[in-house]
């Protein structure tokens, strides 16, 4: 019973730790979010302030109950359009902001899905080059690398079958012509799966 138990918590905690996938974009994603709405949460402070202070010095001779009644209801009238404008603000903020950051991400990925679409056409592409404040830089490389290593193979690959196209042109014994007709069908799956 405990070894389940403990099972079930090592896999909550997995998870827990793979909400933060790229720390570094989600770090500053959730900063900015988070400043944004600090920045507007202390403005409706402000704003509740300013507006209790503002109608209270403009109505001072004008409490009586039916005064009291009347300021309150210009009181509550003036925060609420306040706030909504307040919060009307943040929301369009934060929305701009959002598709500005995830345009860094979404880039990118767009990028690298044309990329592989490529690769599945049988074609190598040029390497990946991001722009200067886009995410996913360290794959870039990792990509780059990649298509490094199946440039080198492709041109080994037809180095290969060149000399083995050379060499099946002499005469040679029967055994060595179905060694390089092996070798040329495994050249050409190479090929045709490159």
């Amino acid at each position: 019973m405990e070894a389940s138990t403990n099972t079930g918590s090592s896999q909550n905690r997995r998870s827990i730790r793979s909400i933060l996938i790229h720390r570094p974009m989600q770090r500053e994603f959730t900063l900015i979010t988070v400043i944004i709405l600090m920045f507007s949460m202390v403005l409706v402070a402000f704003l509740i302030r300013h507006t209790l202070n503002e109608t209270i010095s403009n109505n001072v001779s004008s409490f009586g109950k039916i005064g009291a009644y009347n300021v309150l209801s210009d009181v509550s009238f003036d925060l609420t359009v306040r706030v909504i404008l307040v919060m009307f603000i943040t929301i369009i903020t934060i929305a701009l902001f959002g598709v500005f950051f995830l345009h860094r991400v979404a880039g990118p990925v767009y990028r690298f899905h044309q990329l592989f679409l490529k690769i599945n056409q049988d074609e190598i592409p040029q390497d990946v080059h991001l722009r200067r404040k886009d995410f996913f830089k360290e794959l870039a490389i990792e990509l780059n690398l990649l298509f490094k290593l199946l440039r080198k193979r492709k041109t080994a690959i037809q180095q290969i079958n060149g000399i083995v196209t050379q060499v099946s042109g002499q005469e040679a014994p029967e055994e060595i012509r179905k060694k390089l007709e092996e070798i040329r069908q495994i050249l050409k799956g190479s090929k045709d799966s490159s």
